[in-house]
């Protein structure tokens, strides 16, 4: 996936709401023919990159971004047990570094973000 588009759909996410992310993203799979699991992976790498300098007023696009990786580990199956790597990377690369930068006053954001619920092995 070419990095113009992943820069132009990480600017998007600064504007959609973490609620509106689900739509917003499966009709981004519908019209570009991406694949969800390269969406996935550069979604992954792209918060990666944002959660290293993490100002507090970006916290809606942390929340979205988010967002459109739990949803696509819930809809796509990335969180079964055919694709284990998919949550471990979720877990490694977004979850526990977002526990690392959150403070007490920004659980907010977590509050924002629909998490997948657990997958039973």
């Amino acid at each position: 996936m070419g990095s113009s588009v992943i820069t132009s759909l990480s600017l998007s996410f600064k504007q959609v709401p973490p609620t509106a992310v689900p739509a917003f993203l499966d009709y981004v799979l519908s019209s570009t023919g991406v694949s969800p699991s390269t969406l996935f992976e550069s979604l992954i790498k792209e918060l990666s990159f944002r959660a290293e300098k993490f100002p507090s007023d970006d916290c809606n696009h942390i929340a979205s971004l988010v967002a459109g990786i739990c949803h696509l580990l819930k809809s796509f199956g990335f969180g079964t047990e055919d694709n284990h790597n998919a949550l471990q990377l979720f877990v490694w690369r977004v979850f526990v570094p977002l526990m690392k930068m959150v403070r007490a006053y920004d659980l907010d954001m977590l509050n924002k973000v629909n998490l997948p619920p657990p997958a039973v092995y």
